[in-house]
C-alpha cells in the first residue's frame, strides 16, 4: 500500500517535538552538568592553592626559626671558642709556674682542666644548661686560678638552692668570672 505524503499526523508531531524536547533537555543537563564541574574543579583548584600559599607560609617560618637558632648556635660556638683558648693558656701558665715546685698539684691541675675541657667541648649541641652544672664548670676554673694567685683568690659562692635546675646559656657565666679574676687580681 502506497504510503500518504501529506501532512504528519498529530501523534507524529508530538513524537517529534517530544524527542526535540528530550533532546533539548539532555544538551541544558550536560551543559549545567559541565558548568557543576568546572564550579567544583575551580573550588578544588582554590582550595589546593590555599593550602600550598599556607604550607609555602609554614615552610618560610620553620626556615626563619632554623636561620635564627642556627645562628645563636653559630654565635654560642664563637663565644665558646674565644673563652676555651684564653683559659687554656692561663691554666697551661699556671701550670708550668707549677711543674718544678709542687708536681702533685701539677697532676691535679692537668686533671681539673681535663674535666673542665670536657665540660665545655661535650654536649655542644645543648647551649643551656642547669645552673649546678655551670658552676661545677666554674668550681673546677676556680680550683685551677686558687693555686695560681694562691691566697690572693678568695672565692665564696651563695647560690640559692632552689635556682640550681634553673637552665642558663652555657658558658654565660665564665666571661663574667674570667673578668672578674683578671682585673680583679
Amino acid at each position: 500500500m502506497p504510503r500518504r505524503m501529506g501532512r504528519p499526523g498529530l501523534v507524529g508531531t508530538m513524537a517529534r517535538t517530544a524527542v526535540v524536547a528530550g533532546t533539548a533537555s539532555a544538551v541544558v543537563g550536560a551543559t549545567s552538568n559541565r558548568q557543576a564541574n568546572k564550579q567544583q574543579a575551580a573550588a578544588q583548584q582554590q582550595a589546593a592553592n590555599q593550602a600550598a600559599f599556607e604550607s609555602q607560609q609554614q615552610l618560610a617560618e620553620m626556615q626563619a626559626q632554623m636561620e635564627a637558632m642556627q645562628a645563636q648556635q653559630a654565635q654560642l660556638a664563637m663565644l665558646r671558642y674565644q673563652l676555651n683558648p684564653h683559659f687554656l693558656f692561663n691554666s697551661l701558665n699556671s701550670i708550668w709556674a707549677l711543674v718544678d715546685d709542687d708536681p702533685q698539684a701539677v697532676k691535679k691541675m692537668v686533671n681539673e682542666r681535663s674535666d673542665f675541657l670536657r665540660y665545655s667541648l661535650l654536649f655542644d649541641h645543648q647551649p643551656f644548661k642547669p645552673l649546678s652544672h655551670e658552676i661545677e664548670a666554674l668550681n673546677n676554673y676556680f680550683s685551677i686560678e686558687k693555686k695560681r694567685f694562691q691566697e690572693k683568690l678568695i672565692i665564696d659562692l651563695d647560690i640559692a638552692e632552689n635556682t640550681k635546675n634553673c637552665r642558663v646559656l652555657s658558658f654565660i657565666l665564665q666571661p663574667f668570672v674570667e673578668n672578674a679574676i683578671k682585673f680583679g687580681m
